[in-house]
Parts: C-alpha cells; structure tokens; sequence
C-alpha cells in the first residue's frame, strides 16, 4: 500500500488500512509492550525518558495519568520556513487530524473517564532533531493542542479554562513526535 502524502510529510510510520480501523475502534492492537520504570506506578515523578515507542494510538494509564504517542515532524512556523499559506495550513490541519485520532484512540483504549472541562495537567514533550526556543515550541506545538481540542480531552486551551499545559522537548533523531501525558489536576484553581 502507497503511504499518502501526510504520512510522509509528517514522518508516519506505514499503517495499514486494517491497523488504523482497529485503532479508530479503540483496540489494542498498538497497545505498548514496554512497561514503565518504577517509579512511575506510584504517580510520583514523571519518567525521563520516553515510555512509550514511536507507535500512533498506543495508550497507558498509571497513577491516574494518560499516555499517548503523535508521531511525526515538528516543524517550526516562525522560522523561515517559506511555504505557501495553503501548504503551512494543510500541515497544520494534518497535525490536529492525527493528534485527535491517536489521542482519541488512547483514550479509548485506556478508559478515559475525565470530562474536557475538568482541570487537568497536559505535557506535550517534543522529541525533535533540534531543539526550539521556547516561542518556536510553543507555534510548533499549537496544532498538537488544536488536536487535544478536537479530540475532547480538553475543551479549551485558554488559560482561563482550568488546564495547565506545559511544553518541553528533547533531542531524538530516531523517533520524532510529541508525547502526551495527562493527570487530573489536584491543586486549587483561584480565578
């Protein structure tokens, strides 16, 4: 089968059509092998390095947290990348498509149960060939969030709404995507 033109631009793994229909159905066919370290089961620290592989939809609930795995090529908007506003936005749709199937598909698998207004901690960590400043991270990673949106995890991205997001990132040439962790938020919210 042919890989279309968004999975190569975004660096996706080949998928079959039977794979990604198991995955829109919340199956387990992409669930992780791996386990987590430790210290990860207890809720306390987040791991350091990445706990999951590079497979879209693959889903872990452990301490009350979600984990899930967006392959592909993050690119920088703000830097001089010199396309036409028709191609930088058609990339931009092809992140919040893909987020919102692998973030929805994880949350699937891992039975989600936390309403898109209830308060909650997301940490996108980009593995990226090099790294961004932090305005770049962030226009890089708002596609991601856009998707978040789309797939119902949050219902705004506003920073009025209740959700911290945090945004890192980490230099991995192998396996580049964003990772999404996300655990209820249990501090005290003040307007």
């Amino acid at each position: 089968m042919a890989r279309s033109a968004i999975d190569k631009r975004l660096g996706m793994p080949r998928i079959t059509r039977s794979e990604l229909a198991t995955i829109r159905k919340g199956g387990d066919a992409h669930r992780s092998k791996r386990t987590l370290t430790p210290g990860d089961e207890t809720g306390g620290g987040l791991p350091s390095s990445p706990v999951l592989p590079p497979t879209p939809g693959v889903a872990r609930e452990a301490g009350g947290r979600l984990l899930a795995w967006v392959p592909g090529r993050l690119t920088n908007p703000l830097n001089g990348s010199h396309k036409h506003w028709a191609v930088k936005a058609r990339d931009r749709k092809g992140w919040r498509e893909v987020t919102a199937l692998c973030v929805g598909s994880a949350m699937r698998i891992a039975n989600w149960g936390y309403a898109p207004f209830f308060p909650k901690v997301v940490i996108l960590t980009a593995f990226t060939w090099n790294t961004y400043d932090d305005d770049g991270l962030a226009a890089a990673l708002k596609p991601v969030v856009d998707g978040l949106r789309d797939a119902r995890l949050i219902h705004s991205d506003d920073p009025q709404s209740g959700h911290r997001i945090e945004r890192r990132q980490v230099i991995d040439r192998k396996h580049r995507g964003v990772e999404v962790v996300v655990e209820p938020r249990h501090e005290i919210i003040t307007p």
